[in-house]
């Protein structure tokens, strides 16, 4: 048993850093890097301040005992950053609002083509299911306060927390931020220095963490995941990860210093909450898709309100509108950091309305086009139905082409061009057979249109 629990905490070891020493650089004692699976962030930005969450899953598991740090810059005067650690990654689940928009145009078509000829609905409900969901303390201290001693290197914050140790520096120059990481034991090579050296000098602060205490690390539990303690998943299961806040004019991500990995190709993920116009540069562009997504939340873990809280300046959002950035290309081409407008998309914003209210907009459709089925019907056959009786017909196609024929079976003859003692029974057939072949027409005219706006889109 013993044994076994030894073997799984050198698991969760490795997998925790996965968790917590996010974008920018993880750096062994020995200078290389630890090589990485994936990025994942989330960032809230109001009122000119940023708060950013970040996490990611290496490959390479880490030895206890083992003097790792995570490095990366920030756009802010060290005094102006707080800092937390956190667990509990935001779990993001909702639907991106194009591909709600085209499942709800192809549930529309359905209901459209059973009420018409019920036989042909399978089509578009078969499309529509092939879409698939998108699953402080301020006080500023010097080096020799925290056990380090490096003359001209002062530590603004320091937090040690969940066995994570996060500290926010400012190094005017390379030699002194080696000088610094060499007395966390962690040698700084000059491949990392080239990554780095561009930000000192400048209104740049940097975020270095380590492992402060492994006992502590080895301590936490699953008793607070949704998941059960013999299942991990890497950003939900039980991550610890960093928080940090800061005043900036635009949204920002640390993309630059991940170049250091060269070749390697490993997803980043980075989610903004708000229908932002983002964009990146265009080394990256053609391996990136953005998108927006909204999302309902159902139920949190304790680690996930804590995490929300921070994110959202103390509240917890009951719904969540947010912008998916996710970039698969080498690391060699991030030649740049990110930065994006916090301007909201107006477009964005009416499409989700649109979804949130589309039984409305659903109805209001269906009975527009059904309206002008029998309109088209009334003049082709020369009947003589008014606005009414061609209102009727269309409500009365809700309920599909049975009540639909029910409706015009009960209709006076001389609205068919019919005398008192004529057969109305051949005319009136052959009106509504005209009627649901112009409205059937419609359903699949609205159904490649949504096909081709989604495959050019």
């Amino acid at each position: 048993m013993r044994f076994a629990k030894k073997l799984l905490f050198l698991f969760f070891l490795g997998i925790f850093f996965g968790s917590v020493f996010a974008d920018g650089m993880v750096i062994r004692p020995d200078s290389m890097p630890y090589r990485q699976n994936s990025q994942q962030a989330f960032i809230n930005y109001e009122n000119g301040k940023e708060n950013l969450f970040i996490i990611v899953d290496l490959r390479d598991a880490i030895a206890s005992g083992q003097k790792n740090v995570w490095i990366f810059p920030i756009p802010a005067a060290p005094e102006t950053i707080e800092i937390n650690n956190l667990k509990g990654f935001p779990v993001l689940a909702g639907k991106e609002i194009r591909q709600q928009a085209t499942e709800n145009s192809l549930l529309l078509e359905a209901y459209m083509v059973a009420a018409a000829f019920p036989p042909f609905a399978i089509l578009p409900l078969l499309m529509m299911s092939a879409g698939s969901p998108v699953p402080y303390d301020g006080r500023a201290m010097s080096a020799a306060e925290s056990g380090i001693a490096v003359p001209g290197l002062i530590i603004y914050q320091h937090i040690d927390k969940y066995g994570i140790a996060t500290e926010v520096i400012k190094a005017q120059d390379s030699e002194l931020f080696k000088r610094f990481l060499a007395a966390r034991g962690t040698n700084l090579s000059s491949d990392a220095e080239q990554f780095l050296s561009e930000y000192m000098g400048k209104d740049y602060s940097f975020i270095v963490s380590w492992i402060s205490d492994s006992s502590a690390i080895a301590g936490n539990d699953s008793s607070n995941s949704r998941y059960p303690s013999d299942y991990y998943y890497p950003y939900y299961g039980n991550p610890i990860g960093v928080f940090i806040k800061f005043p900036s004019e635009q949204i920002f991500y640390p993309l630059k210093p991940t170049a250091y990995y060269g070749n390697d190709t490993f997803p980043v993920t980075i989610n903004i909450s708000g229908f932002k116009n983002a964009d990146v540069f265009s080394n990256i562009k053609d391996g990136t898709t953005i998108g927006q997504y909204y999302q309902k939340f159902l139920s949190r873990t304790i680690q996930e309100e804590e995490t929300m809280r921070a994110v959202f300046n103390g509240n917890l959002p009951d719904s969540l509108n947010y912008t998916r950035i996710s970039i698969s290309k080498p690391a060699s081409y991030f030649t740049q950091d990110l930065f994006f407008s916090p301007n909201e998309s107006v477009s964005a914003h009416a499409l989700n309305f649109v979804n949130q209210t589309w039984l409305f907009w659903m109805l209001l459709i269906f009975f527009c086009l059904a309206f002008a089925a029998v309109f088209l019907a009334n003049r082709l056959l020369g009947l003589n139905l008014g606005y009414a009786g061609m209102a009727v017909i269309a409500a009365a196609n809700f309920f599909s082409c049975f009540v639909a024929g029910l409706a015009i079976a009960l209709m006076k003859k001389e609205k068919f061009g019919l005398k008192p003692k004529e057969d109305a029974f051949a005319k009136k057939f052959v009106s509504l057979i005209v009627f649901e072949a112009i409205f059937l027409g419609f359903a699949i005219a609205l159904f490649a249109l949504t096909v081709l706006l989604t495959v050019f889109s």
